[in-house]
Parts: structure tokens; C-alpha cells; sequence
């Protein structure tokens, strides 16, 4: 330490040579308000930043499904991405060409999948089935559906999503939405995935 250094008190010193080469030790670097602030913001936006980099996969990007699918379009965060769902919603229903959505922007699927240029479009249907009596009707609807999205979105991958398991206790006493329905459908949706070429997505094992 040169001589007249004021005293180590635990920050980083830095050196400074003076014109005439002699060498002096500024005082330590404290982190000031304004620095700490600085570094804050800077967080903040990075971690803005990698959640919107998150969401960037969903920007051509088209759900369409039931109730579950409208939470996902109303909580998710996700708002680069094209809708059409509804509560209650059923692949009859969309097929019958039921209009979706609210106001002007009102339509059908088939009117929907006129829009724009898809590259994903993920379907999340069959919670509102799982009563049908036939299960041949609705994986016969379900690929009339991708049929018709292949058609109008040719380069469009198409995703096929499992049906999420319901809680143990409301599986126990329903006889409708109960996970050994809910398994039944799903081995159907496997099918359907590989008739058509689409993508058979299982959103319960990430969870």
C-alpha cells in the first residue's frame, strides 16, 4: 500500500496513475442508490424479457378447445396467439359451425382457420364428450376437425392434448368425469394422433 492510503475498508480499490506516474488509491466502490436501482431495473427487464421470449413460440400460434383452453387464453399470460374456445364447447358443435368469440369478432372454425397463416395449432377437446355413448362419433369428429385445419393450414403442426386427469375424490363419484373415462379417451386421442399425422401432446407428465 502506498504510503498516506487511506485504510482497507472492504470494497474494491481501484488505482489511479497520475500525470507525473506516482500512483494513488481511490477510496473503496460502494454500491450507491442510484447503481442498486440501475441493477434492479436491469433484472426486472431481463426476466420481462425472457418471459416474452417464452411466449414468442405462440406467435403464429392457434388453440382451440373448451372451457379449459379459454382459462388458459384468460390467465396464461399469453397474448401473442389466436383463440377459439369457448365454455362448453363441443367438436360437434364446432363441425355444426358455432360461431366463437364475442361481438365482430364472432366466427366459425372454418372462418377462423381463413384468418392467417398458422404454423401450431393445438386442440383441446373431449372434456365435454366424455359422456357420448359412441366413442367412435367423436374420434370420428376429431379427425374430420384435423382434416379440415390440414387442409387450411397445410404447413400448419398440428397438437393433439390429452385430457388432464381429474382429482382422485371427484373421480371416485362421478360417473362421467372420472380418470378411467378420462384414460379411455386419451388412448383414442393416440389413434386419432397417428391417423392423421398429427402430434399426440400428454400436458400431464410435465405436471
Amino acid at each position: 500500500r502506498a504510503e498516506g492510503a487511506a485504510p482497507d475498508s472492504g470494497g474494491e480499490e481501484i488505482e489511479k496513475h497520475s500525470d507525473n506516474g506516482k500512483k494513488t488509491v481511490l477510496e473503496p466502490l460502494l454500491e450507491t442508490e442510484d447503481s442498486a436501482g440501475r441493477a434492479e431495473n436491469e433484472r426486472a427487464g431481463n426476466a420481462a424479457e425472457s418471459e416474452e421470449n417464452t411466449y414468442t413460440v405462440f406467435q403464429d400460434a392457434l388453440f382451440i378447445g373448451d372451457s379449459r383452453t379459454e382459462g388458459l387464453s384468460l390467465y396464461s399470460g399469453i397474448t401473442n396467439a389466436d383463440f377459439f374456445c369457448a365454455k362448453s364447447l363441443s367438436i360437434d358443435r364446432i363441425l355444426n359451425g358455432e360461431r366463437v368469440g364475442s361481438g365482430k369478432n364472432k366466427r366459425t372454425i372454418y372462418e377462423q382457420l381463413t384468418l392467417k397463416n398458422y404454423s401450431k395449432v393445438y386442440i383441446s377437446l373431449g372434456l365435454n364428450e366424455l359422456g357420448w355413448v359412441y366413442i367412435d362419433r367423436f374420434t370420428e369428429d376429431y379427425e374430420t376437425l384435423i382434416r379440415e385445419i390440414q387442409k387450411d393450414q397445410p404447413n400448419a403442426v398440428i397438437y393433439v392434448q390429452a385430457l388432464i386427469p381429474v382429482t382422485a375424490e371427484k373421480s371416485e363419484w362421478d360417473t362421467v368425469e372420472n380418470n378411467n373415462q378420462i384414460y379411455w379417451y386419451n388412448t383414442h386421442l393416440v389413434t386419432v394422433a397417428e391417423n392423421t399425422g398429427a402430434v399426440y401432446l400428454n400436458a400431464d407428465q410435465p405436471l
